[in-house]
């Protein structure tokens, strides 16, 4: 599975929708999964705005 979204950093003021993520919640919800890659970003377009790729593979 390949994810892209918005990161919640703490750093920024969330307004709704999308909301971003912890990623805490990220990896606590696809435990199941093993976490093969999980790159925080920000583009030079919106730099106010932390966002994430990751990426998670089946285990069984």
């Amino acid at each position: 599975m390949f994810c892209i979204g918005r990161l919640d950093d703490g750093r920024q003021t969330i307004q709704p929708p999308p909301w971003p993520l912890k990623q805490t919640w990220l990896k606590r919800s696809f435990a199941m999964l093993d976490c093969l890659e999980f790159t925080p970003f920000r583009n030079n377009d919106s730099p106010n705005v932390a966002r994430y790729y990751g990426a998670w593979q089946n285990v069984g």
